[in-house]
């Protein structure tokens, strides 16, 4: 099951245009490309994954010139406190749990594509055009 449209806040703040990734799509992402740690990408001070095509060469902070998507070590919130920021993130899919609770992805030593969280809690959101 995924979430409604109305339900969907990159589906709304954009009027249409984009939306979550499903768990497919994140798990999609996870086994076509490999990955990369990268510290203060592009000058930002930022850390986090590049995401790139297998076979090719791994992108760095100081050449960014492969293809690639970045996805901030943003952390996450949960009963009032951030957590993991500059070390992992959770982001979340339009994929609903059994329990109703979202799915979502999360980026740190251990990547796993999917996992289940209470929709109370503060997950970073990625947005996905719209096809």
């Amino acid at each position: 099951a995924e979430l409604d449209p109305e339900d969907d806040v990159v589906y709304v703040k954009t009027n249409g245009t984009y939306r979550m990734p499903t768990s497919a799509e994140w798990e999609e992402l996870c086994d076509y490309c490999d990955r990369a740690w990268v510290t203060n990408y592009a000058g930002t001070g930022i850390n986090g994954y590049i995401f790139y095509k297998k076979g090719d060469t791994a992108p760095s902070s100081s050449n960014l010139s492969v293809k690639h998507l970045f996805f901030a070590a943003a952390g996450y919130r949960q009963d009032n406190e951030t957590n993991a920021v500059n070390v992992g993130s959770e982001y979340w899919s339009s994929s609903l749990s059994q329990s109703d609770s979202g799915a979502y992805f999360w980026g740190n030593d251990k990547l796993s594509a999917t996992g289940a969280t209470r929709r109370s809690d503060g997950q970073n959101i990625r947005g996905v055009l719209r096809e």
